[in-house]
């Protein structure tokens, strides 16, 4: 089974084809966001629950970061529902499950109970010389993913200040003209913390079940974002850091091999 996006085909604006992928369970949802209509079964829990998405997102469609609607009907706690749902009525048979859930992605806006643990003091310094803005110039025309470089220290408003502006909407294309760096990582955080919820929600779902020391366990990501790093803020097609530098972990009961490459 699978849960969330998969991106075998082409997702912009429109249902994913299925093409022959394999799956007998197919619990689809590209983003979170009400542009994806049709079988988006993301939509269908919320609907199920008495809450209408285009209205719940609406409010933050235009913010590229900040506090967002609670937890309680976010898209973990869906992929987190199908996914308990899943492991329970498949114990007594062979498996695989996929759950690939949006966040951390922008906009950034966690649930506001997420974004308090994470003071925007408390995190580091981006990764930025002048000479950036210069190179970044030499890669506009052809990565459509990471245009407008922008000196994140210089962009920095005033903790709390509103982070809409004149370009259009949170996309990679548009960033912010004005942010606080600060603040956008915490909130970067704040996303990743609801991915760390879920993954907990998967692994007590397969202990109660009698199945953790039975499952191969891969946990992965495909890319990071920049966050002001040579200043760029979302993903694109380099090779820094803060982009390949993602995670990898991997966990077979009883395998001797630990460590980290």
């Amino acid at each position: 089974g699978h849960i969330g996006k998969l991106h075998l085909s082409a997702t912009r604006g429109m249902i994913e084809k299925r093409p022959d992928d394999g799956f007998a369970e197919f619990y689809w949802s590209p983003e979170p966001f009400p542009e994806w209509s049709g079988n988006h079964d993301y939509h269908a829990w919320m609907w199920s629950k008495g809450v209408n998405p285009e209205a719940y997102f609406k409010p933050y469609l235009d913010q590229h970061y900040g506090p967002g609607p609670a937890a309680e009907y976010r898209q973990a706690r869906w992929a987190g529902d199908r996914a308990e749902r899943f492991i329970k009525m498949h114990s007594d048979r062979s498996w695989y499950l996929g759950v690939n859930i949006d966040a951390p992605h922008p906009p950034l806006n966690p649930p506001p109970d997420y974004l308090r643990r994470f003071n925007p003091n408390d995190m580091p310094d981006p990764a930025f010389k002048p000479i950036d803005l210069e190179h970044q110039k030499k890669f506009e025309r052809v990565d459509q993913q990471a245009k407008f470089a922008v000196d994140p220290w210089h962009a920095a408003t005033d903790a709390g200040e509103a982070h809409n502006d004149e370009l259009a909407g949170p996309t990679h294309e548009a960033p912010p003209t004005k942010f606080n760096i600060w603040e956008m990582r915490a909130a970067y955080h704040a996303e990743v913390a609801q991915v760390d919820d879920l993954v907990g929600r998967i692994l007590d779902a397969l202990a109660e079940t009698g199945q953790l020391d039975r499952t191969i366990i891969v946990f992965m990501s495909d890319h990071g974002d920049m966050m002001g790093d040579h200043g760029l803020l979302y993903k694109g097609c380099r090779f820094y850091e803060g982009v390949v530098h993602v995670p990898l972990v991997i966990s077979v009961p009883g395998s001797p091999a630990q460590g980290s490459v």
